[in-house]
């Protein structure tokens, strides 16, 4: 028997997450803001704006593409990147009004949407983990972010022992320098530094 054809249709989801181990991709309609899960297998195109193959590896949690399915079997028959949609990697300077639900960066101010989808090492996360610390992937349509995935996210350096460097400085890497006060906690961005601790030429 031939396959069954595709019988629906979402214009406007985003990947929330890829499973290969199980050949499935849970979807967020954006419409309803409901998550759902297709299958995938050998039959299943993939596709990038302008309609030419991908493969599974090539699509990531938070983009945004249009899908047809076959709903009684749950099995995704194309996924195809979102024409219309935008994606801006790498960004490390950006500033989130949760009150009002905007962002801005790159110089342009955009809302959040309200089925915004939030992820950080494959998971998903709260819109309050995103620290100025990190390195976003953003992905929306016109003036509204749909989704954003943390590429690089933080961590924390506490000084044990700091009684001796109180009123003195921590320089992490190169980029961050700071005078020493007492239960002070830095945050930084991942990654490996050189950590430097001086007080009164010690």
């Amino acid at each position: 028997t031939s396959p069954a054809k595709a019988d629906s249709l979402d214009q406007e989801a985003i990947i929330v997450s890829i499973d290969e181990a199980k050949s499935s991709i849970t979807f967020r309609n954006m419409e309803i803001g409901r998550d759902y899960t297709l299958s995938y297998n050998g039959l299943t195109s993939f596709r990038n704006t302008y309609d030419e193959e991908l493969v599974i590896s090539q699509l990531q949690s938070g983009d945004i593409v249009e899908t047809t399915f076959v709903k009684s079997e749950k099995m995704a028959r194309m996924v195809r990147l979102h024409k219309m949609a935008f994606t801006s990697e790498g960004v490390t300077e950006f500033e989130i009004n949760k009150t009002a639900k905007t962002m801005s960066f790159g110089g342009k101010q955009y809302s959040l949407d309200e089925n915004l989808l939030v992820t950080a090492d494959g998971q998903t996360v709260d819109l309050m983990d995103i620290n100025s610390a990190d390195t976003l992937r953003i992905n929306g349509m016109d003036h509204v972010v749909e989704s954003i995935c943390v590429e690089k996210g933080h961590g924390y350096i506490r000084l044990q022992g700091d009684e001796y460097f109180i009123g003195g400085w921590i320089e992490v890497g190169k980029n961050i320098i700071k005078p020493i006060s007492e239960d002070m906690l830095l945050v930084v961005p991942e990654g490996d530094y050189e950590v430097l601790v001086s007080n009164k030429g010690y």
